[in-house]
């Protein structure tokens, strides 16, 4: 079973959950990475690999931890942290940062979820505490511009609150927005003007900023029984979307925009089968 793929460039990539794959060539061919434990997430950047894994196999995780590994190959190790990870904690690296929003452990009681955040590519890494409520779970995503810019949204029970941070994660506002927001948003930032949001109420479609999070309009609307499932930008022009449709559960969409999230376009694909190499 593989539940997730991430490449870092047109050559290296990994296929994961709960193993590990990784690929030198583009995917024409996979080898089998040596890892204890379940991969749960893989991230890269700056020629760096991140695989956050539970390090056990059972169905209740108690523990995490975050490996790394050379984009070109190698072994993985176990990077060193100021905190113990718990289950459902989530990854997200852009440039040299990278940030981990802990997940739920006995020892957070009624805190906030804790932000681990290293500026210097896993060198050193400080706890900062994200604005959301440890137990209801959270989200948060770097801008790809960078500049320490952070979109976050933190469930609150029946709805989300949105937050954003310009000093990556030292501080935190709460955006005051024209939407209301389920427990389920997800942001995908270019800035701190500029991100795109799902589900966007009503209807669930994709909703674009352009000021900062103060107002939203929609910018998606999928077919009719679909399901917007990620959404994710490759520079601040260029945009693409996944959609699950109500034909299959194992049939979808790929969606791109060449302006930076404004107008969509489908992306249609010419399959062919290939003979296995010897």
């Amino acid at each position: 079973m593989v539940s997730g793929l991430r490449f870092a460039d047109a050559s290296h990539g990994w296929a994961f959950g709960p193993g590990l794959w990784s690929t030198d060539n583009g995917g024409l061919t996979w080898t089998r990475q040596q890892v204890t434990g379940t991969v749960v997430d893989v991230e890269a950047a700056e020629g760096q690999a991140y695989a956050l894994v539970c390090t056990t196999r059972s169905t209740s995780c108690l523990d995490m931890a975050l490996l790394r590994s050379a984009v070109s190959g190698g072994s993985w190790s176990v990077v060193s942290l100021p905190a113990p990870l718990f289950a459902g904690t989530e990854l997200a690296v852009q440039g040299g940062a990278v940030y981990i929003m802990n997940g739920v452990g006995g020892q957070q009681g009624g805190q906030a979820s804790s932000l681990l955040v290293s500026t210097d590519g896993d060198r050193n890494f400080v706890v900062e505490q994200s604005g959301c409520v440890a137990g209801l779970g959270g989200h948060v995503q770097p801008a790809i511009t960078g500049g320490g810019v952070l979109w976050e949204s933190c469930p609150t029970g029946m709805m989300t609150q949105p937050r954003q941070s310009n000093d990556d994660g030292k501080t935190w506002h709460v955006l005051v927005t024209n939407s209301e927001f389920s427990n389920g948003l997800s942001f995908a930032a270019v800035s701190a003007q500029t991100a795109l949001a799902w589900p966007y109420p009503p209807s669930g479609g994709l909703g674009l900023t352009t000021d900062g999070g103060e107002t939203f309009r929609t910018v998606f609307q999928g077919p009719s029984g679909s399901t917007l499932f990620w959404a994710g930008y490759s520079d601040p022009s260029r945009a693409y979307l996944l959609v699950a449709t109500n034909t299959s559960p194992y049939n979808g969409q790929l969606w791109e925009s060449n302006d930076g999230g404004v107008t969509w376009s489908q992306v249609n694909f010419n399959l062919r089968q290939t003979s296995p190499s010897k």
